[in-house]
């Protein structure tokens, strides 16, 4: 019997009529929603209003209020010619097994969170590949995770002379012996650092250099600003 028009075309058009007739809707919306989620990652990006990048990764964990006013009271340090007038401040919590020992001896009903823990060190292990954080307020644990790599930059690259206050070693701070931590940052734990991380250079892979150069300037910028306050 010779072959109908109907059954002489492909399978494969079949499939798309009976798809479409299905499942047209959720493909629809699903279109829409990769559209507005790549437009908006493209305009974002060229938007960006702020002029450096903050995290703070340790034990302590950071309350949403908490970190809108620590962008903003850092904020206020940016230099007087800085371009953009705002810095994004972010953070990260992680305990060390031993902080948590310490902890549940503290506190035996202490609910220790181990998944969100490896997902937050990978957060952290990411963003020296790709993130933009360029200051860092960090746990000494977490801030040697990443000195073995040669990932943090000497205090002398980015100040004239060695800091007065709290000097930790070559690459790093203690916060809260500095004025600037002691008036912004006393909630923090004593032993946090603050330190710098070198330029990253997936920005400038990505077609991001200049824009990413100017952020770690003006960080570093911002990063003599907190080492030199001075209270009262």
């Amino acid at each position: 019997m010779p072959e109908t028009q109907e059954t002489s075309k492909p399978k494969w058009i079949a499939w798309a009529a009976n798809f479409w007739y299905h499942h047209k809707y959720p493909f629809l919306l699903g279109v829409l929603a990769l559209v507005t989620v790549t437009v908006a990652l493209i305009t974002g990006r060229g938007t960006d209003k702020n002029a450096a990048y903050l995290t703070y990764a340790g034990p302590y964990a950071l309350s949403d209020a908490e970190e809108k006013q620590a962008a903003e009271d850092v904020a206020a340090y940016l230099p007087a010619d800085a371009e953009k007038k705002a810095v994004s401040f972010s953070s990260l919590y992680y305990m060390t097994a031993d902080q948590i020992r310490e902890k549940l001896t503290e506190d035996p009903s202490f609910t220790v969170f181990d998944r969100l823990l490896a997902e937050n060190l990978e957060s952290f292990d990411r963003e020296f590949e790709a993130g933009d954080t360029v200051i860092w307020l960090v746990d000494p644990w977490l801030y040697e995770r990443r000195a073995v790599k040669g990932e943090w930059i000497t205090l002398l690259e980015i100040l004239p002379k060695m800091p007065e206050q709290g000097i930790y070693d070559q690459f790093a701070v203690r916060l809260l012996e500095t004025d600037f931590g002691k008036t912004y940052f006393s909630y923090l734990p004593e032993d946090t650092l603050i330190c710098i991380r070198r330029n990253n250079k997936v920005a400038s892979m990505e077609g991001r250099g200049a824009e990413s150069e100017e952020t770690f300037e003006e960080s570093c910028a911002l990063f003599r600003a907190i080492l030199s306050y001075r209270a009262g």
